[in-house]
This record gives structure tokens, C-alpha cells and sequence, in this order.
């Protein structure tokens, strides 16, 4: 439920308010008290008091956590109510055994689907006490009041604005003590209504008015209800609540009960018609139509203008035809006149008369249907009869005039009425003749007619014509011209049929004695627009190297601009060694201008028409051999002459042949594969041999770093050691011309064995001291040989190895680099 709807269930007084289409009426209205296991049913009566047939939804709805909506047997219903109609709605509620003792609320919602959206839904609250199973004792004898005079749905009480409207509420005191009892209506505004209780009498005789009415057990009393309806209120029906309340029962008592009042319908309007602008000049007129409804019904109304001239010389423009005016409601409508053209204006002015009427579509009275208006048109001033004289005269005077022109003028010579090309923009590629249409007026005097054609700059480029019109029309041009009133040719050829620009002048002689030639007249310019000529605009490789056996040989791109108008296009290649084209099964691609596409079929696939240009990308060719080649395209137009074939070469294209992978064979030091570590006892040694063999194209270049360098890609050599205990690397490095690389290398470690003073000192671990005898080329045993040192143990030659490697590294760090080698290498 929302905060509005929770608004209207908080305040049961403002349900019903003026306006309100429906009465709703439910018996019992008061709180219903019974106890577990007991029914009981709820009347709702509902009456239709608007304008209109509507289907309205009743439902019971829970107000809180009680479920007093499931205790309902049918607690959802619909019904169709008419105009001026009431309808009864029974629920049934079952009370359970269960049902705790206490007091209930519910709602009763009055909703509707498709009518009165702004005013539904409507709540009203109801309360149920479910009572304990011991019964209690309660006072029953609720009061009750009746209202004079008696109203209902069916007969209402008719009432007007500013009217008095007395009523008289009768209650009874039906309990058993004093109560007081006070009464209001909260759906009408406190200024439309009065309460006047009875007056009272005071011990000391004095008479004093009340507050409200108080009556003794078994007594009834009469509190008067005066109601004042404001003068502004519409027609309709009115069907405020009247609410009793008791002093002792307070609000758990709910008294209420419906007045049905009837506004009867007021037709009062006031119409007039006011002028603004009602003389005129040139300028429009201006009247207003005030209308003025006084009455308290809405009114609807049509306007028209009626030309009561007959004669329709103004223009009338209403403002709105169609007029819906509410009560009290003042409207003007603007209605503008046009007068006649100035020029239509009389010297002696005039009225126009109209009539505006009115019409009421409802069919309701009018006080007027018809508004008569006038509209003065000024006279003119004198000084216009004056110009009117003037200019009669001056008619005169030119009559005069052309009399005398026309017996002294000479016979008409003829004219040119038009001369124009059929076409301005022709193309050459139809090889039609531009073709010229005239008209020429007084024939009769014509005795020559010259045609020539000549270019913007005035130089003749057409041979020029002359035609002979003494004996009528000319032979040649019988097929194509006319003669009348005037000479009229039609689409005669010329001889202009090549690309350029041209303009034909027409030059007439006439049939007098010295046969004077009039003014030439000409055409305006002519364009034969040229063949397209196709063009290469681009002719290259897709890549300016290759290798050889690629699949599609060496490919190739080109574009050609209006290709539409090539004949051919021949492909040829030569080496670069020789001038000569080389034998290949490059064919000619052969255009077919005449079909849909004329791109030939061999190129469908690589190839793509954008506008006038041909694309192709990734053209195949059978140049697959290694070699340096140019390609040339040669396009062969369609139309030649006047264009003659281009030809368009590329940059020289290369084949490579495939690169032989680098393999290092053999690479041995002493006999043995080289190691990636040697070392060399120099006591015992002071060269080692290396040995070599590399496999690659013939472009292999092989590298023995730091000497020799270039050497063959097989071979050897013997390589002498520094006398100096040091580390020498050897690189061996093989690469090619197409970028391919591969190295070997060995690093070589020389050192000498200790003195005998450093082998009594005891066994350190460093080489050349004792404890320690190693081998004289490596540095650890080969496979199946064992340790020459009987006196030292497996402990201590892994001290002794431990102790020589960090001496080396600390040799390395502290001492700087070996000095290059000296010596010679020796080849073998």
C-alpha cells in the first residue's frame, strides 16, 4: 500500500469528498464484536452517482500481521454498475476456533480497472473484535440518528448555489447513562455547512448556546445542520457523510450516514462582439468575440463567419472555431479581415457586412446565435481621380502613337527565337555528330541561312553550310525543319564528330536588295569528350627477392586506370644479363570489353575492379630459376588510334637459391672432441693440435679466432701455448651469405706442476705443491683410470681440488688479462 493509500485508510472522514462518483454504504459500520467459531457477513452497498457505466473490483485486505483476509470466504469480488444504479456486495468471514481474542483490523479497498484513475482506489477501515470464550457482558444499545429531510441515490434533494439548506438530525440515546453527542461533516469545506446544538438553560434562568447535545438514558434530541452550496459549484451531484460521535463511546462508535444532494444545471452565457480595427485602408480588421460563461455547466460551442455581400471579397480568418468554455469562464476569440486589393479600393469607400454565429453543440440554450459586424472600407483621396485622368490621357496619346508607328514601319525581318544543341556533352566513343535544333521567325523574309562552327577561341574547326531559302526549304534539310508561322529544324546534323570543344553560329541574310546579313547567333559551347586512355599506374613485385622452387614463381602487382578500354596486356620478362625476353609460358591477357566482366579469366582470382581502376595483387609467374630478371607489362588499348600502347618495366627482381645449412663435422683438440674445458700440465706440453671440418654452400666463410681467423672450412693446425700458466679460448665460427651462423669453442687452462720445496710443506691443494700429482693434460680422470697419489686419501684430493679452484678464480680477478699470443701457429 502506498503512503497515499495509507493516508486515505488514517483518515476514514475524507473518503467520500465533493465529486466523489460513488456512495459506498456498509452495514454494520460499526465494529463487530463475536466470539471463536461464529460467522458473520459484511453488506457493502455501492452506488453509481457519476456519468458514465464502470466495473468496479471489491476486495477485504490485511491491514497489519492479522490475517483476517484468509478468514473471508471469497474475500475478492467484481461488479458492473450503471448510471444512477446501486449495487450489494455480501463477504462472509468465518471466525476460527483458534482465533486468539483481541480486536482485528481490515480494509475494504473500491478500486476500478479502467475508470476514475485519479480518484480510485479508495480504503475504508472496519475493526473486528474476536471476544473470550467466557462471555462477557456489554452494553448493546448503540445510539442511532435519522436525518429530515430523507435523501437517497434515486432521490436526491435538490439544492442551488447560495441556497440555505436546513436539516434536521434526530439521535436517540438508547443506553443507560447521560452521553453527549456532537456532529461533522469532513467532506465538505467548514464554510459550506453550520452546526447549531440546542440551547440550553443555566440554573440562573440564563439561556447559553452548547457545544453539542446532551441527552439523558432513553432520550432523543435534534441538532440543526444548516448547509450554504457556494455559487461557483458545477452541476452534478453532491453526496457528503454526516458523522455522530459519542462522548462515551468516542471514536470506537461510528454513526455515519449520506446526504444526496443534486445541483440542477444553470445555462447562462453572455456573448459579444467587439470591434478593435473596424476601418481599414490596406491593413486587416480586428474584432474580438467575448464569450462569458456565467452558468455552472461547461459549454461547447461553434463559430462561423458568414458573408452576408454574397459577393466574398474578404478574406475572414477566425481565430478557433471550436470553443469549450468552463464555468465562470471569460474567453475572447480574435477574428481578422482581409479587404480586397487596394487597387479594387472605390473612390466613394464601402461597408462590408458579416454575421459571426454561434452554435451550441450540446444543444443547450443561447441567448444570441448570431452577432452582426461591418467593416468600412476608406474612400480614396481626390488626388487618385486626378493620376486616373492623367493616365487616360497618356492611353490616348500612345494609341496615337501606334497608329501612326504601324502605317510607317518597315516589313519585319526575321529573328532567331532559339538556337540550341540537341546534347552539350557528347563522347567520341559513339561517333555521332553534334546536331543542332533552331526556330526562326517571319520565314518568309529569309533568303540565306549560314552555319559555322568554331572553337571558344573563334577559330573555325567546322566546315561551314549555307543553305539556300529563296525557293522555300532546301533539299537537305526537308527531312528535318518545317515551315509555318515560323521555320522550326529539328536535330540537323553537323559535321563536328571529333573530341573538342566547339560553338556553331547561325547567321541569317534577309531578302532585301543589298541582302544584309544580321547579327550571327550562337550556340553556347560543346564538348565531344574523348576515349578514355587507359594507363599503368603501378607495375611491381610483391618482393624485390625470392628463393628458388617458391610455389607460384615470382609474383607481381599492378593497377590500370580505365581499364574497361584495354585491348590486352602482355607480360614478358628477360634476364638482366641479356636484352633478349627469356622463353617462358607467360600468356596475353585478353580483355572482353563487350561482356559484364571483362576482367579475362586468368586474372579473376587476383584481380578486383574499384571504379575505373584495375587491382591486382599476387599475379603468378613461371620464373622460378635463381637469377636476376626484369618484368614488363605492355597495355594494348581497345581504341587505336587515337591512343597507342604503353609499356611499364620493374626494378630487377632476384633469385636466390635455397641456403645449405652450416654443420660443424669435426672439431677435435689433440685427437679428442673438443670439451668445453681443456687443461695443459706446460711441464709436460707446450702446443696442442686442433682439427676441423665445416659443411656448407659455397659461400661459406669459416673463422679460427683469435688466430689464425679466415681459414677452410676444413683442416688444421698446431697451436702453441704461452710459456705463462693462463686461460685461452678458441672460437671456431662458420657463417654464410644468406645469414646463417655456427660457432664451437673450447676454453684451454694452462698451469705448471709444484716444486719439490712446496711438496715437503705438505698438501695444500694448489698445483705445483705437494700432496697433489695431476694428470698433465686434464683436470679430472678420464673413464677407467684411477688416482696416481697413493699417500694422499679421496679426502684430500677433493681438498687439493676445492683449494686449486678458488686459487684460479682468485688469479683471474687479481691478475690482468694474457698478453696475445707470439707465436706463430703451424699448419698441417
Amino acid at each position: 500500500m502506498t503512503q497515499a493509500d495509507q493516508r486515505t485508510t488514517e483518515n476514514p472522514q475524507q473518503m467520500t469528498r465533493v465529486g466523489f462518483p460513488f456512495g459506498v454504504i456498509r452495514s454494520p459500520s460499526t465494529e463487530i464484536s463475536l466470539r471463536a467459531g461464529e460467522t458473520f457477513t459484511l453488506s457493502v452497498t455501492v452506488a453509481n452517482e457519476g456519468n458514465q457505466s464502470v466495473i468496479l473490483d471489491l476486495s477485504i485486505e490485511d491491514t497489519g500481521e492479522e490475517n483476517l483476509g484468509k478468514w473471508c470466504l471469497s474475500p475478492h469480488t467484481s461488479l458492473a454498475i450503471g448510471i444512477n444504479q446501486s449495487h450489494e456486495v455480501i463477504f462472509k468471514f468465518t471466525i476460527p476456533l483458534d482465533a486468539v481474542p483481541q480486536i482485528y483490523s481490515y480494509t475494504l479497498k473500491l478500486d476500478s480497472p479502467r475508470h476514475y484513475q485519479d480518484q480510485l482506489p479508495v480504503f475504508y477501515p472496519g475493526t473486528l473484535q474476536v471476544l473470550a470464550p467466557i462471555e462477557q457482558t456489554k452494553d448493546l444499545d448503540y445510539p442511532s440518528f435519522t436525518i429530515d429531510p430523507l435523501t437517497d441515490s434515486k432521490n436526491p434533494l435538490e439544492v442551488r448555489g447560495g441556497e440555505l439548506i436546513p436539516f434536521e438530525i434526530t439521535i436517540y440515546n438508547r443506553s443507560h447513562q447521560v452521553d453527549r453527542f456532537y456532529l461533522n461533516c469532513s467532506d465538505l469545506p467548514e464554510d459550506w455547512f453550520k452546526v447549531i446544538y440546542p440551547e440550553i438553560v443555566t440554573q440562573g434562568g440564563i439561556i447559553t448556546s452548547s457545544s453539542g447535545l446532551e441527552l439523558n438514558p432513553e432520550q432523543s434530541g435534534q441538532i440543526q445542520f444548516q448547509l450554504t452550496l457556494p455559487t461557483t459549484l458545477k452541476a452534478g451531484r453532491i453526496s457528503p457523510t454526516l458523522r455522530v460521535y459519542s462522548a462515551n463511546y468516542g471514536e470506537d462508535l461510528v454513526l455515519l450516514d449520506l446526504i444526496h444532494l443534486k445541483v440542477p444545471e444553470l445555462h447562462q452565457l453572455e456573448i459579444q462582439l467587439i470591434t478593435q480595427v473596424g476601418t481599414v485602408v490596406e491593413q486587416r480588421g480586428w474584432y474580438q468575440i467575448q464569450l462569458h460563461n456565467r452558468g455552472n455547466t461547461t459549454r461547447q460551442l461553434q463559430l462561423d463567419i458568414i458573408d452576408t455581400e454574397g459577393d466574398h471579397l474578404c478574406q475572414y480568418f477566425l481565430e478557433r472555431s471550436f470553443i469549450e468554455i468552463h464555468p465562470l469562464e471569460q474567453i475572447l476569440v480574435n477574428l481578422y479581415i482581409d479587404p480586397p486589393p487596394a487597387w479594387q479600393r472605390p473612390f466613394t469607400g464601402r461597408a462590408f457586412n458579416f454575421t459571426s454565429k454561434i452554435r451550441d453543440l450540446q444543444g443547450f440554450f443561447l441567448p444570441i446565435s448570431e452577432l452582426p459586424g461591418v467593416l468600412l472600407w476608406k474612400a480614396r483621396p481626390l488626388w487618385h481621380l486626378y493620376l486616373l485622368i492623367l493616365a487616360i490621357l497618356l492611353l490616348l496619346g500612345g494609341l496615337i502613337g501606334l497608329t501612326w508607328w504601324l502605317l510607317t514601319k518597315k516589313p519585319p525581318q526575321p529573328e532567331v527565337i532559339s538556337f540550341t544543341p540537341q546534347n552539350t556533352l557528347y563522347n567520341a566513343i559513339d561517333n555521332q555528330a553534334i546536331r543542332l535544333n533552331w526556330q526562326i521567325s517571319q520565314p518568309k523574309q529569309l533568303a540565306q541561312l549560314q552555319l559555322k562552327g568554331v572553337s571558344p577561341e573563334g577559330k573555325v574547326i567546322s566546315q561551314p553550310i549555307s543553305y539556300d531559302f529563296s525557293q522555300g526549304i532546301p533539299a537537305s534539310l526537308q527531312e528535318f525543319c518545317t515551315l509555318g508561322q515560323t521555320l522550326l529544324c529539328i536535330n540537323v546534323p553537323t559535321d563536328a564528330f571529333q573530341a573538342g570543344d566547339y560553338q556553331f553560329q547561325l547567321i541569317l541574310i534577309t531578302q532585301e536588295e543589298s541582302l544584309q546579313a544580321l547579327p550571327p547567333v550562337t550556340t553556347s559551347i560543346i564538348s565531344i569528350l574523348p576515349i578514355p586512355k587507359p594507363s599503368l599506374l603501378e607495375f611491381t613485385a610483391t618482393s624485390s627477392t625470392y628463393q628458388k622452387g617458391v610455389q607460384g614463381g615470382i609474383k607481381l602487382n599492378w593497377k590500370v586506370e580505365n581499364f574497361r578500354f584495354v585491348k590486352q596486356l602482355q607480360l614478358s620478362v628477360r634476364s638482366i644479363n641479356s636484352q633478349k625476353p627469356l622463353k617462358t609460358l607467360i600468356p596475353s591477357f585478353v580483355f572482353q570489353p563487350q561482356e559484364a566482366n571483362p576482367i579475362p579469366p586468368f586474372l579473376q582470382p587476383y584481380c578486383q575492379a574499384i571504379n575505373k581502376q584495375l587491382v591486382c595483387y599476387d599475379v603468378p609467374t613461371p620464373i622460378n630459376q635463381v637469377g636476376k630478371f626484369v618484368f614488363q607489362l605492355t597495355l594494348d588499348p581497345l581504341y587505336n588510334p587515337p591512343h597507342s600502347s604503353v609499356s611499364v618495366q620493374t626494378l630487377p627482381i632476384e633469385v636466390k637459391a635455397k641456403p645449405i645449412p652450416i654443420e660443424i663435422v669435426r672439431f677435435e683438440i689433440d685427437g679428442n672432441p673438443a670439451p668445453p674445458i681443456y687443461r695443459v700440465n706446460l711441464a709436460e706440453k707446450s702446443f696442442v693440435s686442433l682439427l676441423w671440418q665445416v659443411k656448407g654452400s659455397k659461400t661459406l666463410q669459416v673463422d679460427l679466432l683469435p688466430v689464425p681467423g679466415t681459414v677452410q672450412p676444413s683442416g688444421g693446425l698446431v697451436y702453441r701455448l704461452s710459456a705463462e700458466p693462463k686461460t685461452e679460448t678458441i672460437i671456431l665460427t662458420a657463417i654464410d651469405a644468406q645469414g646463417q651462423k655456427q660457432s664451437r669453442s673450447v676454453m684451454i687452462e694452462t698451469y705448471l706442476p709444484p716444486s719439490p720445496s712446496q711438496t715437503n710443506q705438505g698438501g695444500t691443494g694448489i698445483p705445483g705443491q705437494p700432496g697433489q700429482k695431476e694428470d698433465s693434460t686434464t683436470s679430472a680422470p678420464k673413464a677407467g683410470e684411477t688416482s696416481k697419489g697413493s699417500s694422499n686419501t679421496n679426502t684430500d684430493a677433493q681438498s687439493a681440488q676445492t683449494t686449486d679452484q678458488t686459487t684460479e678464480k682468485e688469479k683471474e680477478l687479481l691478475e690482468p688479462p694474457p698478453p696475445p699470443m707470439t707465436t706463430e701457429p703451424q699448419f698441417r
